[in-house]
């Protein structure tokens, strides 16, 4: 089975699609489209997977993800989601505006992007005006958002998407066991027997295809899982909070933390104890 292909719902011959979504959770399957998404969290927060890299999302965020990159919104509360996405391909096959001359050297430009990129928040206003205005309007707003995307953003240089179906398929199902799996201990083993690798050649297929290796890869999603819980402050104590993300001791689980976020869980609760009431007394 090939990685899971995602099509966009198009209105007619437009040269993008912006849509905005209330829901409950995100669509739950790693998957990928031929599209450019640029999404802007209007609300809700979670962890942003793209092909094997980790970010995290929080109300006012702004997101592009270059296109065919395997990704996944993940929620990580109970809480609904609400986001407004714009989508736009540069083939000139699918999307007649990139047909124009003047448009080449942006054509180019968006397909040299890297995987994904955080923007500028202040994209959002420029999102709102697309979504609200004509089609005229909205296509003059659009090509305005390119211009300052390209000005500010850089390009990513010798990329190679040259991957067979089955590496892409492989990717995929590794960063879903992961996901499903990661509060449970994993063994490299257990991978490469799913992926139909010996453990050696499972460690450089990873490798190869995400630039780090596979245990750099688990911990920096269990410390995002872990720094998250102590935002929500879901569990009281850090020894909890370590069992609660896959981490077998609190002591490993402490010099991890360290490493991605530079201070310990203790250090990381406290701090946040203290701006957590200052930004709750700005957003009144």
């Amino acid at each position: 089975m090939k990685a899971l292909p995602f099509n966009i719902p198009k209105t007619g011959n437009t040269s993008f699609v912006i849509q905005q979504d209330k829901m409950d959770f995100f669509y739950p399957y790693l998957h990928k489209h031929e599209e450019i998404q640029i999404c802007w969290i209007k609300k809700g927060e979670g962890t942003l997977i793209v092909q094997a890299d980790i970010y995290r999302f929080k109300k006012g965020d702004v997101f592009i993800i270059a296109s065919n990159r395997a990704h996944l919104f993940k929620n990580e509360t109970d809480k609904s989601v609400e986001t407004l996405s714009l989508f736009f391909s540069t083939n000139p096959l699918n999307n007649i505006l990139m047909n124009v001359p003047e448009m080449e050297e942006s054509r180019k430009y968006f397909n040299q992007i890297s995987s994904c990129n955080l923007l500028d928040p202040q994209i959002h206003t420029l999102l709102e005006r697309i979504y609200k205005s004509n089609y005229l309007q909205g296509l003059s707003h659009f090509i305005e958002l390119l211009e300052l995307i390209i000005h500010t953003l850089p390009k990513e240089t010798n990329i190679n998407l040259a991957y067979s179906d089955k590496s892409e398929n492989k990717l995929r199902k590794t960063i879903e066991f992961t996901m499903e799996n990661m509060t449970n201990p994993i063994q490299i083993s257990d991978l490469a027997k799913y992926t139909n690798y010996t453990p050696e050649a499972f460690c450089r297929f990873f490798k190869k295809r995400t630039g780090r290796t596979y245990i750099d890869y688990l911990n920096d999603l269990r410390v995002n899982v872990a720094s998250q819980k102590i935002l929500q402050q879901e569990v009281s104590d850090i020894k909890s909070i370590a069992f609660s993300t896959g981490f077998n001791n609190v002591s490993h689980f402490n010099r991890v933390f360290k490493k991605y976020k530079g201070c310990s869980p203790l250090q990381f609760k406290k701090e946040q104890q203290i701006q957590t009431p200052f930004l709750k007394y700005l957003e009144e």
